[in-house]
C-alpha cells in the first residue's frame, strides 16, 4: 500500500485513538516513517536506470516477512511497524551499509 493510501486509511480510524495527542504521535510516526524511503535510500545509482524497483522489492519483503500479505486493522500495523523498525535496526547495525561494492564471477 502506498504512503497516500496508509495516512488517509490510517485517518479513516483515528476514532479509536481516543487521546488526541497519542493520535498526533502516531501520525508523525507514520508520517517520518514514509520520510525514511525518500530519493537517499532509493534514488538511482549513477549510469543505471532509474526505477523504484528497490522500493517494490522492499515492499514484497514486509508482505512476505510481516504482514503475510494481508491487510491489518491500524493497532495490527503498529505494532508490526515498531517490529519491522526494531528488527532493522538490530540487522542495520549488525551489518553496516557496504561501502564498496564487490563482484563476484557466480
Amino acid at each position: 500500500m502506498c504512503w497516500a493510501h496508509v495516512i488517509r486509511k490510517s485517518r479513516e480510524h483515528r476514532k479509536l485513538v481516543l487521546d488526541k495527542e497519542k493520535w498526533l504521535a502516531i501520525e508523525k510516526d507514520v508520517v517520518n516513517l514514509q520520510l525514511v524511503f525518500n530519493d537517499h535510500l532509493f534514488g538511482s545509482a549513477n549510469l543505471s536506470p532509474s526505477t523504484n524497483n528497490g522500493l517494490e522489492s522492499l515492499n514484497g519483503k514486509i508482505k512476505e516477512v510481516y504482514t503475510l500479505g494481508n491487510k491489518l486493522s491500524l493497532s495490527s500495523f503498529l505494532q508490526t511497524a515498531e517490529r519491522m523498525l526494531y528488527d532493522w535496526s538490530l540487522a542495520s547495525a549488525n551489518t553496516p551499509f557496504a561501502i564498496q561494492i564487490e563482484f563476484t564471477n557466480d
